[in-house]
Protein backbone atom coordinates (compact mmCIF):
# COMPACT_ATOMS: atom_id res chain seq x y z
CA UNK A 1 0.00 0.00 0.00
CA UNK A 2 1.43 3.39 -0.96
CA UNK A 3 0.83 6.69 0.79
CA UNK A 4 -1.92 7.71 -1.63
CA UNK A 5 -3.82 4.48 -0.97
CA UNK A 6 -3.49 4.99 2.78
CA UNK A 7 -4.69 8.60 2.56
CA UNK A 8 -7.72 7.45 0.55
CA UNK A 9 -8.39 4.65 3.05
CA UNK A 10 -8.30 7.12 5.94
CA UNK A 11 -10.73 9.42 4.12
CA UNK A 12 -13.01 6.42 3.42
CA UNK A 13 -12.83 5.48 7.11
CA UNK A 14 -13.91 8.97 8.20
CA UNK A 15 -16.72 8.94 5.62
CA UNK A 16 -17.86 5.41 6.54
CA UNK A 17 -17.97 6.19 10.28
CA UNK A 18 -19.42 9.65 9.60
CA UNK A 19 -16.67 11.16 11.74
CA UNK A 20 -15.94 14.86 11.96
CA UNK A 21 -12.66 15.55 10.21
CA UNK A 22 -10.30 17.39 12.57
CA UNK A 23 -8.37 20.47 11.57
CA UNK A 24 -4.57 20.52 11.74
CA UNK A 25 -4.28 21.50 15.40
CA UNK A 26 -6.95 19.05 16.52
CA UNK A 27 -5.26 16.23 14.62
CA UNK A 28 -1.94 17.06 16.33
CA UNK A 29 -3.72 16.94 19.68
CA UNK A 30 -4.99 13.48 18.76
CA UNK A 31 -1.41 12.48 17.87
CA UNK A 32 -0.45 13.33 21.44
CA UNK A 33 -3.29 11.26 22.90
CA UNK A 34 -2.28 8.29 20.75
CA UNK A 35 1.35 8.65 21.80
CA UNK A 36 0.10 8.69 25.39
CA UNK A 37 -1.46 5.29 24.73
CA UNK A 38 1.86 4.08 23.30
CA UNK A 39 3.63 5.24 26.47
CA UNK A 40 0.95 3.56 28.60
CA UNK A 41 1.67 0.26 26.85
CA UNK A 42 5.39 0.77 27.21
CA UNK A 43 4.98 1.26 30.97
CA UNK A 44 2.92 -1.94 31.10
CA UNK A 45 5.99 -3.92 29.97
CA UNK A 46 7.79 -3.23 33.22
CA UNK A 47 6.52 -4.86 36.37
CA UNK A 48 6.73 -3.30 39.80
CA UNK A 49 4.88 -0.08 39.11
CA UNK A 50 2.07 0.71 41.51
CA UNK A 51 -0.69 2.26 39.42
CA UNK A 52 -4.05 3.74 40.27
CA UNK A 53 -6.82 1.47 39.04
CA UNK A 54 -4.48 -1.19 37.66
CA UNK A 55 -7.45 -3.24 36.43
CA UNK A 56 -8.18 -0.56 33.82
CA UNK A 57 -4.61 -0.35 32.54
CA UNK A 58 -3.76 -2.09 29.27
CA UNK A 59 -1.56 -5.15 29.12
CA UNK A 60 1.41 -4.93 26.77
CA UNK A 61 1.35 -6.86 23.53
CA UNK A 62 3.11 -6.23 20.24
CA UNK A 63 -0.29 -6.24 18.54
CA UNK A 64 -1.54 -3.46 20.83
CA UNK A 65 1.68 -1.52 20.37
CA UNK A 66 1.34 -1.78 16.59
CA UNK A 67 -2.27 -0.59 16.75
CA UNK A 68 -1.44 2.45 18.87
CA UNK A 69 1.57 3.38 16.74
CA UNK A 70 -0.72 3.02 13.71
CA UNK A 71 -3.27 5.34 15.32
CA UNK A 72 -0.55 7.95 15.89
CA UNK A 73 0.60 7.63 12.28
CA UNK A 74 -2.99 7.94 11.07
CA UNK A 75 -3.46 11.18 12.98
CA UNK A 76 -0.21 12.56 11.55
CA UNK A 77 -1.52 11.76 8.06
CA UNK A 78 -4.86 13.38 8.97
CA UNK A 79 -2.99 16.51 10.11
CA UNK A 80 -1.30 16.60 6.71
CA UNK A 81 -4.58 16.03 4.91
CA UNK A 82 -6.09 18.95 6.84
CA UNK A 83 -3.33 21.17 5.43
CA UNK A 84 -3.48 19.71 1.93
CA UNK A 85 -0.15 17.89 2.13
CA UNK A 86 0.68 14.19 2.00
CA UNK A 87 3.31 13.51 4.66
CA UNK A 88 3.80 9.92 3.49
CA UNK A 89 4.57 11.04 -0.06
CA UNK A 90 6.87 13.74 1.33
CA UNK A 91 8.62 11.16 3.50
CA UNK A 92 9.10 8.82 0.54
CA UNK A 93 10.54 11.62 -1.61
CA UNK A 94 12.83 12.78 1.21
CA UNK A 95 14.22 9.27 1.79
CA UNK A 96 14.77 8.72 -1.94
CA UNK A 97 16.55 12.07 -2.24
CA UNK A 98 18.82 11.22 0.68
CA UNK A 99 19.66 7.86 -0.90
CA UNK A 100 20.38 9.30 -4.36
CA UNK A 101 23.94 9.73 -5.48
CA UNK A 102 27.15 8.73 -3.80
CA UNK A 103 27.14 7.94 -0.11
CA UNK A 104 30.10 7.88 2.22
CA UNK A 105 30.58 4.16 2.80
CA UNK A 106 33.50 4.59 5.15
CA UNK A 107 37.00 5.90 5.55
CA UNK A 108 40.37 4.53 6.53
CA UNK A 109 43.50 6.55 7.28
CA UNK A 110 41.85 9.68 5.94
CA UNK A 111 40.74 8.09 2.64
CA UNK A 112 37.02 8.36 2.15
CA UNK A 113 35.21 5.68 0.16
CA UNK A 114 32.07 6.84 -1.61
CA UNK A 115 29.59 4.61 -3.40
CA UNK A 116 26.01 3.78 -4.05
CA UNK A 117 24.01 1.20 -2.15
CA UNK A 118 21.08 -0.69 -3.51
CA UNK A 119 19.19 -3.55 -1.96
CA UNK A 120 21.28 -6.05 -3.91
CA UNK A 121 24.72 -4.51 -4.32
CA UNK A 122 27.13 -1.78 -3.37
CA UNK A 123 29.47 -0.02 -5.78
CA UNK A 124 32.28 2.24 -4.71
CA UNK A 125 34.97 4.59 -5.94
CA UNK A 126 38.15 5.65 -4.19
CA UNK A 127 40.04 8.83 -5.04
CA UNK A 128 43.63 7.55 -4.98
CA UNK A 129 44.95 11.12 -5.11
CA UNK A 130 43.84 11.49 -1.50
CA UNK A 131 46.21 8.73 -0.37
CA UNK A 132 49.24 9.61 1.68
CA UNK A 133 52.30 10.24 -0.56
CA UNK A 134 54.23 7.55 1.32
CA UNK A 135 51.63 4.97 0.50
CA UNK A 136 51.98 3.24 -2.84
CA UNK A 137 49.00 0.96 -2.74
CA UNK A 138 45.51 0.93 -1.38
CA UNK A 139 44.01 -2.03 0.37
CA UNK A 140 40.30 -2.37 0.75
CA UNK A 141 39.03 -5.06 3.01
CA UNK A 142 35.76 -6.56 2.01
CA UNK A 143 33.25 -7.85 4.46
CA UNK A 144 31.46 -11.03 3.64
CA UNK A 145 28.89 -10.45 0.94
CA UNK A 146 30.26 -7.01 0.03
CA UNK A 147 31.21 -6.45 -3.58
CA UNK A 148 32.39 -3.34 -5.30
CA UNK A 149 33.03 -2.00 -8.74
CA UNK A 150 33.19 1.13 -10.83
Amino acid sequence: MNGNDLTNLIQDYYDHKNLKFPDFHQALSFVHTELGEVYELDLARVSGWVRNNPETKPKFSKESLGEELGDAIMMLVVAGMAEGVDPLKSLEEKIKAKMAGPTLLGSHNGVEVFGERTLKSTSFTVNLEELDDKRTDAQIKFTEGFSGGN
